[in-house]
Parts: structure tokens; C-alpha cells; sequence
């Protein structure tokens, strides 16, 4: 079953999604992903100078992928595309390419500003490297806390002072839960919360909440 994801343009984006949770938890596009996706339709600019992007525990890809083509419509400078590197475990990752084939297809392959690469990225591998982002975004990460150091070694590993900007979009289920992944982010990170009045007016909720993060050591 997909998903049609609208651009405000009109145009649309259509995500398969698995039903059956085969492809892992993520295998449904899930509300925080559409307010992330409409949060950077509404503020482009924000991604006019990036041009090494993550995403993390990426599920259907629809993040990145609509990321990836609000990137495209850009009127921007450099000549060097951008690189796009979705993300997630190996049971994901077929998912994920089947997306990236249709968007591929539906536009005959002809990406002028954006290169999109699909590849396994597990938290919990060490010593895996990965060229340093100037952009990582993720959505809904912050639940399963045996999780949260590795999560956040890895967005150190990507990540570098004054480069990198970090958006992180989660739907709050246990606070006490999240609470502490942010505690612990503290270590290495800074953050602030998005103002509503950023967000598309449409696409937010009050139990949903866009984070921007960088790194402070």
C-alpha cells in the first residue's frame, strides 16, 4: 500500500509502504517524517548550503527522499552535487531502494543537483566511517533507550562543531524516557526546540516535536 505524499507545488511522491512490519518498525510513514518533510518545504532555504546529507533509521526513505527533491527545485550556486545517504538496518534497506527506484524511474534518472545513496548503518557496529555531514536529520529515534549511546555516537561520529545542523523530529510517548535520551545528548550536543511558527501550519501537533541540534565539543 503507498503512501502519496503532496508537494505544495502539486506535484507527488508516491511511498510503498509494508504493512506486514517486514522491513522493521519503520515500514509505515509515520506523522513525525510529514511534519520534517513540510518543515523544510516551508524553510528551503535552511538547506541551500548543504551538501552532505543523512538520514538516520531512514524506514520507507520518505524523509530523505522528499528532502532530496525540495533540493532539486533549489535555485542553487554550486555546480558539485548533493549527496543524499539514507540509512538503516539491513532489513530496511530493500524498502528503502524500492522508493528510491520509483522516484528514480518517475524521473527518468535525470537529477541535475542530487545523488541519492541507500546503505546499512546499524548504531550498535562500531568502528564504521562515514564522511561528516553538513546536514543529518532522523525521526522518531528516541524511544528504545539501550539505544540512546550508541544513536548518539554515531551522530558524533557524522557530525562536526560549527558544520553540522542536526534536525531531529520525535512524537512524545514517555517522557521520562526521552527526557534522558536529551540528558545524555547534552554531553556533546546543543539543542533548541523548532518555534510552532516555523512549522507548516498544517503538519504539526502538540505531541510532536522538531528539535535543531549541534555539536558543542
Amino acid at each position: 500500500m503507498s503512501y502519496i505524499y503532496h508537494f505544495n507545488d502539486g506535484s507527488q511522491l508516491d511511498i510503498i509502504q509494508d504493512l506486514n512490519g517486514n522491513s522493521g518498525i519503520g515500514s509505515t510513514v509515520w506523522d513525525s517524517s510529514l511534519i520534517l518533510c513540510k518543515f523544510f518545504e516551508k524553510n528551503p532555504s535552511l538547506l541551500l548550503k548543504k551538501n552532505v546529507v543523512y538520514e538516520l533509521g531512514s524506514g520507507t526513505g520518505i524523509s530523505g527522499l522528499v528532502l532530496g527533491m525540495i533540493m532539486e527545485n533549489l535555485k542553487r550556486s554550486q555546480t558539485k552535487k548533493v549527496q543524499i545517504t539514507l540509512t538503516d538496518k539491513e532489513v530496511a534497506l530493500s524498502l528503502i531502494k524500492l522508493n528510491l527506484n520509483n522516484l528514480l524511474t518517475k524521473y527518468n534518472s535525470n537529477l541535475k543537483s542530487v545523488d541519492f545513496n541507500v546503505t546499512k548503518l546499524d548504531w550498535l557496529e562500531k568502528g564504521v566511517g562515514y564522511d561528516v555531514a553538513d546536514l543529518i536529520i532522523l525521526t522518531d529515534c528516541v524511544h528504545w533507550e539501550n539505544l540512546f549511546d550508541p544513536l548518539i555516537e554515531t551522530l558524533s561520529n557524522l557530525s562536526q562543531k560549527s558544520v553540522t545542523e542536526i534536525y531531529l523530529v520525535y512524537e512524545q510517548r514517555n517522557f521520562d524516557c526521552e527526557a534522558k535520551f536529551f540528558i545524555k545528548l547534552s554531553n556533546k550536543f546543543k539543542f533548541s526546540l523548532v518555534n510552532n511558527s516555523e512549522l507548516d501550519p498544517v503538519f504539526r501537533a502538540e505531541d510532536i516535536f522538531v528539535f535543531k541540534i549541534e555539536k558543542k565539543i
